[in-house]
């Protein structure tokens, strides 16, 4: 196997013509703005397509790990929230197994690849620091980030059944690390790497280096941008819970990224909790009413209303643009809090469902709760009989309907409610 060419001359002799600055330029527009794009898959797609096209690249790929906390630790559940986007025009897809939003291509970079990863890498760290080393360079050629132990490296397992089974052979890397997060790893470090796919082919050259290196400012600024976002939803999402609202935050690709203490209540009290959920998203596709003003302050972004109801109780949702309010920012790329109101409780009463059923006060008690989801144990706790009691009442209550399951009980209760609408 023929090893990649040592290309680690000094880049900074290099004189770029004005053409490749200009390219350089429309590269660093790209790198500088994630929220201009529709989640972090789109602007990783979009970053990989402009340094590759740049650079002269054959492929490129982009780990995005999300923002973590000082204390938070390295491990291959925190890796798995890594944002995996590979240069193709095939949309980013979530595997069943992991929110790892991955790229699928042929038998190459398959989501069993990508997960592999760190536990392929990790025999090499103690020979070669290979994140330390990318932190302190930002930008740089797989061969500079190697130095003396390139020998080593490429008669590695890793290299040899890894990467040249998925065609890496010469590379050119950004990187940024978390500092903050203690040890560095895959799970702390955005890397874009940008690959030739021959092994006998192109390389990349000092002048590539050259114009890697103007990019990375734009690059890190970037990453960190994406980062203090993340850090501010998850800030933003703990003064929501504080309201006592029951809110929905959802991100720019129509996902519920964060929902309230109360909203999760609602839903759970709801037997039809999943069309609150499909109305949630549904709510950001409704026509848009009038904006708000609130204290003299700009307008608030056009507010969406939907009127949803279920058997049991009707909901009002209204759904808040929250870029350029809440710190999101100002673009297309829409950051949205739904807001989930509990107007009307249409739940028949004891008295409708003890004359329609014919059931005894206790059998009507009984048969409320466990039309509502509960359980024996919380029955005859809530009515303060022992669970042999509810258990008998219930079995009273199946042999006068001439019904088997909790399930029919369930749907012959709520069918009162949808009587009583009529």
């Amino acid at each position: 196997m023929r090893r990649p060419r040592d290309h680690r001359a000094a880049a900074g002799s290099v004189r770029l013509t004005a053409a490749e600055i200009r390219s350089v330029m429309a590269a660093q527009e790209v790198l500088l703005a994630p929220l201009a794009h529709r989640g972090a898959a789109a602007w990783c797609r979009t970053a990989n397509a402009a340094v590759r096209t740049l650079l002269g690249g054959d492929r490129a790929v982009f780990y995005l790990p999300a923002a973590r906390r000082a204390n938070a630790r390295s491990s291959a559940a925190s890796a798995r929230s890594i944002v995996f986007v590979r240069d193709l025009e095939t949309p980013a897809i979530a595997s069943d197994s992991s929110p790892v939003p991955i790229v699928p291509s042929s038998d190459e970079f398959t989501a069993n690849e990508v997960v592999a990863y760190p536990g392929l890498v990790e025999p090499l760290l103690p020979r070669i620091p290979m994140f330390d080393r990318l932190a302190a360079l930002g930008a740089t050629s797989r061969d500079e980030m190697l130095g003396a132990d390139r020998e080593f490296y490429y008669k590695s397992t890793y290299y040899r059944e890894y990467l040249s089974r998925i065609r890496a052979f010469d590379a050119m890397i950004l990187s940024v690390d978390q500092a903050s997060c203690g040890e560095r790893s895959i799970a702390s470090t955005a890397l874009l790497m940008t690959f030739h796919d021959r092994e006998r082919g192109p390389r990349f050259t000092p002048r590539h280096l050259s114009m890697l290196r103007l990019l990375y400012p734009s690059y890190r600024a970037g990453v960190e941008g994406w980062w203090q976002l993340g850090a501010h939803v998850e800030h933003f999402g703990r003064s929501l819970d504080d309201t006592g609202l029951a809110v929905a935050l959802v991100d720019p690709n129509g996902r519920d990224v964060h929902n309230t203490p109360r909203l999760l209540q609602l839903v759970a009290e709801e037997p039809e909790g999943s069309i609150l959920r499909t109305a949630i998203t549904g709510v950001l596709q409704a026509p848009a009413t009038a904006g708000n003003v609130r204290g003299g302050r700009r307008p608030l972004p056009a507010t969406p209303l939907s009127l949803i109801r279920t058997r049991r109780h009707e909901y009002r949702l209204r759904a808040i643009n929250l870029n350029g309010v809440a710190g999101f920012g100002d673009s297309d790329a829409a950051w949205t809090a739904v807001i989930v109101e509990r107007l009307t409780s249409f739940a028949p009463t004891t008295v409708t469902i003890a004359a329609a059923l014919g059931l005894t006060a206790g059998q009507t008690a009984v048969a409320r709760l466990v039309a509502n989801g509960r359980t024996n144990a919380h029955v005859a706790a809530a009515l303060g009989l022992s669970p042999h009691t509810v258990r008998h009442h219930l079995e009273n209550i199946f042999l006068r309907l001439g019904i088997t399951t909790r399930a029919e009980l369930a749907a012959r209760v709520h069918a009162l409610s949808a009587a009583r609408e009529r």
